[in-house]
């Protein structure tokens, strides 16, 4: 029989303690305590508020009388438990130390009485191809069930929240090759849950730039003005996955639902189904099938779906390696699925930014991108991300107009698309409208407050407009964010050069060095040199790099403001023209190049200028 103990469960913060079962959980992982501290923690939560003085914990759990021992063992068990909960002790939030007296639990708790299951009605077995949309049934029915019984148990009425986090599910233990399926489904779900118009989700941009963050609830909440949270995690059993999620209210940190799913491993979109309806019947949201576009409809085929969620994952990375597979597997995507419009998008987006690692093949690359984007138009006129998608093809093939007119339709179609004022934001930039971009890339950054990607590109528009103490205050909060974001050290690095500040500059390059392995760049230290009267110096440096690097694709704009530094204006005008010839991607700033300020009157450079046709 359980003793009045073990016949409650008890809730506090984002933890759920369950005595009866050994249990200690949090999203629905088991942190596996063992059992001294366990029986501890039992201890002093079931008497929260209370002093439990060191005797009676002792009495409780040890009863040799050993003093040092003893000692040594509860000190042992606080440590254990503090690390399961995440706790300092410098800041407590649970326990309270009271030196040589005892300990105390001093976060608010949540008593529920234990109820027996009710006996299972026998059923049939489900046949082995049911479709998703029946598990999406049986889901609502369970999670409108386990509402109300919710609502029951604490008598209170549930909170409908407004805004809503979702975090990005922790992998336990899937393998390399699954690993992207955690953030596949954070995104799946995000915009499942956009869809409905009944709540505020923070875009998957914010969310993204949390993974291995140990924020709490309190924090997360405050800094994105949410007041409910999704967290979750998955696993692997066998040949299935193991996906648990929960919702928590920020206000209260009490789990308002919590639920479990285990599946095929294969069939993804059936585990973000449940996920969803889930979410839906406990939020008292509405999702139909018939809101979603036709050509916006996933493909039916559960492998094909899951190509086109790791293909949206890669893209994510901004790497050549990650880029490339990406644009494979949206490819594939695509072949299977020739009517899915977000393959389309998404092919198009990620087109758009290979110039950049394949700069001689640009303009072959973004002929593919403007194709793509405009067949997931063609395919779906209302997909905000296809449009884009197209301004960002546009864009890069120098058609300023095409793609302000592109960034617009998608803003109409969805204001709160962060990727649409982050792109837009750097045209304006790029075509020295200052006051126009620094406010897109700041609602941008609003919109998506963590993300070092967006970050950077505000920088990178400050300094471009000539907010440079601004561009270095910017950059530092993009390395804040990922101290191996690779451009922000470049954009620091510009600054102080213009600034004439060449100790702060050293620094960065140093940093740089350090942080991510890389020699110093020779290029920007030519700058800098030829800035500080270092023209000799410079000059050797930027030589080097020439013979060094013959076979490159086509000028750098960063060899080009060394050489005109250096007082090699013919030389680097020559360049200049060849850059913008070749299409290279580095030349879209040329308008607006700050190190290409003081030529801007020379006929040569409105000459280049001039050649920028769009393609």
């Amino acid at each position: 029989m359980l003793n009045s103990r073990d016949s409650e469960q008890f809730e506090f913060g984002p933890f759920e303690l369950r005595p009866a079962s050994g249990e200690l959980l949090k999203a629905g992982l088991n942190l596996k305590l063992p059992s001294q501290p366990f029986r501890l923690l039992v201890m002093l939560v079931s008497r929260a508020g209370e002093l439990i003085t060191r005797e009676e914990i002792q009495d409780a759990l040890w009863s040799d009388g050993t003093t040092v021992e003893f000692d040594q063992s509860l000190n042992f068990c606080i440590r254990q438990i503090r690390a399961a909960l995440g706790e300092d002790a410098r800041e407590p939030k649970f326990i309270e130390t009271l030196p040589k007296r005892g300990y105390r639990f001093i976060a608010p708790v949540t008593r529920i009485a234990v109820e027996p299951d009710p006996k299972p009605e026998p059923t049939a077995p489900a046949p082995a191809n049911r479709r998703p949309m029946v598990w999406v049934t049986l889901a609502i029915i369970a999670a409108m069930a386990s509402a109300l019984y919710l609502a029951r148990r604490t008598g209170e009425k549930q909170p409908s929240p407004s805004a809503i986090l979702v975090r990005p599910f922790v992998n336990l233990d899937l393998p390399a090759e699954d690993a992207w399926f955690g953030d596949a489904l954070t995104q799946q779900v995000i915009g499942a849950l956009a869809e409905t118009k009944a709540v505020r989700v923070v875009p998957w941009s914010s969310s993204l730039a949390l993974k291995g963050q140990t924020a709490s609830v309190l924090e997360l909440g405050k800094h994105f003005q949410v007041d409910a949270i999704l967290e979750g995690s998955i696993g692997r059993l066998g040949d299935r996955l193991r996906v648990v999620t929960q919702l928590v209210d920020v206000a209260t940190q009490r789990t308002l639902w919590s639920h479990q799913d285990d599946r095929d491993a294969r069939d993804l979109a059936s585990v973000q189904d449940d996920v969803m309806t889930a979410i839906a019947g406990t939020l008292r949201l509405r999702l139909t099938e018939t809101a979603i576009p036709e050509a916006r409809r996933r493909p039916q085929e559960t492998e094909t779906y899951n190509l086109y969620l790791k293909a949206v994952v890669l893209g994510d990375q901004f790497s050549e390696s990650g880029g490339t597979e990406s644009v494979k597997d949206f490819q594939e995507v695509i072949r299977r699925a020739p009517g899915y419009a977000p393959a389309y998008a998404g092919l198009a987006n990620e087109l758009a930014i290979m110039p950049f690692f394949h700069p001689a093949e640009a303009r072959q690359i973004l002929t593919r991108s403007r194709d793509a984007a405009e067949h997931a138009i063609a395919l779906d006129p209302s997909l905000a991300l296809a449009h884009a998608a197209r301004g960002h093809a546009l864009y890069n093939s120098w058609d300023w107009k095409g793609s302000e007119k592109e960034y617009q339709i998608a803003l109409s179609l969805d204001p709160d698309l962060a990727i649409t004022h982050h792109l837009y934001g750097l045209l304006l930039g790029s075509q020295g409208r200052s006051e126009e971009a620094i406010r897109e890339t700041r609602r941008a950054v609003a919109l998506a407050p963590t993300s070092a990607l967006i970050s950077y590109s505000l920088a990178t528009v400050l300094l471009h407009v000539g907010n440079l103490d601004e561009a270095i205050a910017q950059s530092r909060r993009t390395l804040e964010l990922d101290r191996g974001f690779d451009q922000a050290y470049s954009v620091l690095a510009r600054a102080y050069a213009l600034k004439g500040m060449p100790s702060e500059f050293l620094q960065v390059l140093s940093d740089w060095e350090r942080q991510l392995h890389r020699p110093l760049q020779p290029l920007l230290r030519a700058y800098q040199l030829a800035k500080s009267g270092h023209r000799q110096q410079a000059l050797a440096i930027t030589n080097q790099w020439l013979a060094s690097n013959s076979r490159a694709s086509g000028p750098h704009m960063e060899l080009v403001a060394a050489l005109l530094a250096a007082g090699q204006k013919d030389r680097a005008f020559e360049l200049l023209r060849q850059g913008v010839k070749l299409h290279g991607p580095t030349m879209v700033w040329l308008k607006s190049t700050p190190e290409l300020a003081e030529v801007r009157s020379d006929p040569r450079f409105a000459a280049a200028v001039s050649l920028m046709e769009p393609e």
